[in-house]
């Protein structure tokens, strides 16, 4: 598995999994392999676990850095994007979505959990893909996981 801890732009498209991904649990891996299958690279956008500790919340790390990444690269993840919180913690989801996932992933299909929140103040939510006019995007249901272009 490639790791980047940087924003790193990619050299083939991918389908990428947005998530924090702190325990890699069951759902977490429905989201990861929802990922999988298509022509794209598999990938998987993460934060390290600085992005725990954001806002004062002062979470437990429930999974190690290392065991995490080890983890991913054993269910098939080709690329992994591991990066501080800080780097876009200030952008806006449009910009977000435009710069790092189309920009820097090259992602042709996202995938996150149904409760996912995104971009500056956490505001945007998966359903943000089609309301930005993206070309790429197509209406999409937030269940367990929530795809663009469209549900897998």
């Amino acid at each position: 598995m490639k790791l980047y801890q940087d924003l790193h732009p990619s050299g083939e498209d991918t389908a990428v999994a947005l998530g924090v991904f702190d325990g890699l649990h069951m759902g977490h891996r429905r989201v990861i392999t929802a990922a999988m299958g298509g022509p794209e690279a598999p990938a998987v956008f993460t934060f390290q676990t600085d992005i725990l500790r954001e806002g004062g919340k002062g979470a437990p790390v429930l999974l190690p850095q290392d065991r995490k990444l080890e983890l991913l690269g054993e269910l098939g993840v080709e690329l992994c994007w591991s990066i501080p919180f800080s780097l876009i913690r200030e952008m806006e989801a449009e910009r977000f979505v435009r710069e790092v996932l189309v920009g820097v992933c090259r992602a042709k299909r996202v995938c996150c959990g149904f409760n996912f929140h995104f971009g500056k103040m956490a505001r945007a939510r998966c359903r943000i893909w089609c309301g930005l006019g993206m070309s790429w995007a197509s209406p999409s249901r937030c269940r367990s996981r929530c795809c663009w272009p469209g549900n897998r």
